[in-house]
């Protein structure tokens, strides 16, 4: 089993819901290694994509993701 922390989760399901903007876009590709991101979220851009989500319904207010 491969743990993943909080912000990649984040990460993983804004990038499935297309919650980037071309401007905060990044590719996110998962492997059995591990996870490649470029470049780097910053944590206003996950702080943004996750209040994106809050937003149009797609997760619940301090869920867990």
């Amino acid at each position: 089993m491969v743990l993943i922390n909080t912000e990649e989760l984040i990460i993983k399901r804004a990038y499935e819901k297309n919650a980037f903007t071309p401007k905060s876009f990044f590719k996110v590709k998962m492997g059995v290694l591990g996870e490649v991101r470029e470049p780097i979220p910053k944590k206003s851009e996950l702080l943004a994509a996750y209040r994106s989500l809050v937003k149009k319904g797609e997760v619940e207010k301090n869920e867990r993701l």
